[in-house]
């Protein structure tokens, strides 16, 4: 009986092992997969050789997308508020939602001007300035997205 319980003991130990492995070579493969898409999504804005400067709007897809793989999280308001700081402080509905859908923020496109609308009435970081149209309160800057 001792040497069944040193061989059960002997198993369970290994087990305990591989399963240890196996679970940070699968950490390691999230972390690759992640860096792989950033990668990708790099080499996607510069597919003109580095000729020509990549779009605005793609690369905040870009950083949004990579923010959300690194934390695992969709925030919503965070993004709102990166593409109005990236466009002085002028936040277009339109363009939010494309960006914001783009980058996987947002999954139904339908309703997305609705999600965009209900986050800035109820953050109070914003001033209307024009239909579609919203300022970050606290933001002086007057630069546009072309």
């Amino acid at each position: 009986m001792a040497n069944s319980d040193w061989i059960f003991n002997d198993l369970s130990e290994k087990i305990s092992g591989i399963e240890t492995q196996k679970n940070e070579l699968e950490q390691r493969l999230s972390e690759l997969s992640r860096m792989l898409e950033a990668l990708e999504l790099t080499r996607q804005l510069y597919r003109h050789n580095g000729t020509e400067k990549p779009n605005i709007l793609d690369v905040l897809v870009a950083e949004l997308k990579e923010h959300k793989a690194q934390t695992g999280q969709k925030d919503q308001m965070a993004a709102i508020i990166t593409i109005a700081s990236s466009n002085g402080g002028r936040l277009r509905v339109k363009e939010a939602k494309k960006i914001m859908v783009e980058a996987g923020l947002i999954e139904t496109p339908r309703n997305a001007a609705s999600v965009i609308y209900a986050l800035i009435s109820r953050s109070e970081k914003f001033e209307w300035v024009a239909r579609g149209e919203y300022r970050l309160i606290g933001s002086q800057q007057n630069l546009v997205l072309s």
